[in-house]
């Protein structure tokens, strides 16, 4: 698998697309809100690209969804995702700072 690539066997990793057509929300709305380009989000939306945590992370909270959201496939739960760089499954575990 390619390491700039969030494609893994054709289909993409980050279901980007998938989120902005439930939250109405179009690329050209998120790179405002963003403040990136159109052509950015666009290649991130058809799968290319290597975004930052930050990144996704900017994205979720402009879309006001949760992190784990922007890869959650089918019916699997919302606390596990595949690896963009992998493709390994991982279960996202809550750790008290106590």
């Amino acid at each position: 698998m390619e390491r700039d690539s969030y494609r893994q066997s054709g289909r993409a990793l980050l279901r980007l697309k998938y989120v902005l057509s439930k939250k109405n929300v179009t690329e050209t709305e998120l790179a405002a809100l963003m403040d990136t380009s159109l052509q950015y989000v666009n290649k991130l939306a058809n799968g290319h690209g290597n975004p930052s945590i930050e990144t996704l992370d900017k994205l979720a909270e402009k879309l006001d969804v949760g992190f784990l959201d922007l890869f959650a496939k089918g019916n699997r739960p919302l606390d596990e995702f595949e690896c963009p760089h992998c493709g390994r499954r991982l279960k996202v575990i809550a750790v008290d700072d106590d």
